[in-house]
Parts: C-alpha cells; sequence; structure tokens
C-alpha cells in the first residue's frame, strides 16, 4: 500500500488500484500524510475505490450492472484534479479488502467480494479502456510544480 502524490501515480501502469484524496489546501493532504505515517491499516476501509488507466481516464465503480460497474471517465491526474493538492492511495490486489461497498447513491448500496472487483479490473483493461501515450506535457508540469514549491505532488510513502 502506498500513498502518492501526482508525479509519482502518474508512473503507475494502467490497472492500479486506487482510492484519490482530492482535497483543497496542502495542509489538509499534510494530515492525511500524517495520519497514513501512524495508522496505514485505517485506510483499507475504501469507499471510493478507482482502478487507473492514464492521464486520460480512469475508471470508478458504480451500482449500474448494466454496464458491469465499470464507470469511465476523464479523472485526468493533471487536468480535472489539483496535483498539489491531490494524493493517492494505492493498492495491490492482494490488499484489497474481502469484500467492497460501491455506493451508487445513498439508497443503493452494492456489495462485490475482491473477486468480482479484480474481474471487474480486468474487463475494463482488456476490453474498454483505450490506451493514450502520457503526454509530454503533463511529466513536465508536474517536475515544474516540484521544483517550484509543492511536496505533495512527490510524496511517495509505503506502509
Amino acid at each position: 500500500m502506498y500513498l502518492l502524490g501526482a508525479r509519482e501515480f502518474i508512473k503507475m501502469p494502467a490497472g492500479t488500484f486506487y482510492e484519490p484524496y482530492w482535497k483543497n489546501t496542502k495542509e489538509e493532504c499534510l494530515q492525511i500524510i500524517n495520519k497514513f505515517k501512524e495508522e496505514p491499516k485505517t485506510f483499507l476501509d475504501i469507499t471510493d475505490l478507482h482502478v487507473f488507466g492514464d492521464n486520460f481516464g480512469s475508471m470508478s465503480f458504480t451500482g449500474n450492472k448494466e454496464d458491469d460497474y465499470i464507470f469511465y471517465y476523464d479523472a485526468n491526474v493533471v487536468g480535472d484534479a489539483n496535483p498539489s493538492t491531490t494524493l493517492y492511495l494505492v493498492l495491490d490486489e492482494n490488499e484489497l479488502p474481502d469484500i467492497i461497498l460501491i455506493n451508487d447513491d445513498e439508497y443503493n448500496i452494492i456489495q462485490l467480494t475482491k473477486d468480482e472487483i479484480i474481474k471487474i479490473k480486468n474487463n475494463f483493461i482488456n476490453n474498454v479502456f483505450y490506451k493514450y501515450e502520457t503526454c509530454e506535457w503533463v511529466v513536465e508540469e508536474l517536475d515544474k510544480l516540484s521544483k517550484e514549491y509543492n511536496s505533495i505532488v512527490d510524496v511517495h510513502i509505503r506502509s
């Protein structure tokens, strides 16, 4: 299990499981970092599981059975998310909980097993996801942010 900033996260391969922490301030990110260092196991209570594709799009799980629970959207590491105030909890398949609750809305909670989650991820990577090459401008922007002022971009902590 890793807690990563945007510059480290963009290096992850397609198919990586993650939970995003889009925050408003660096201080909020520092609180998450400190909690992760002190109690990493508390982060295994996954509430917003995603599968990384690339900077153009990732997958989140929904309660929509017609789409095999796949929701593909443009969760850009640079673009939609602010890389200066975003952290990513990255999980290996073996670290996923045995049961994950998917919240379609407050009235519709769907329970999926780890095996079902992995099967859905594989379907996304093999049949839905279209691989783009990582844009050079993304790497350049993250390098620039890192050098200028923002240590959040460079976070790389393993539990």
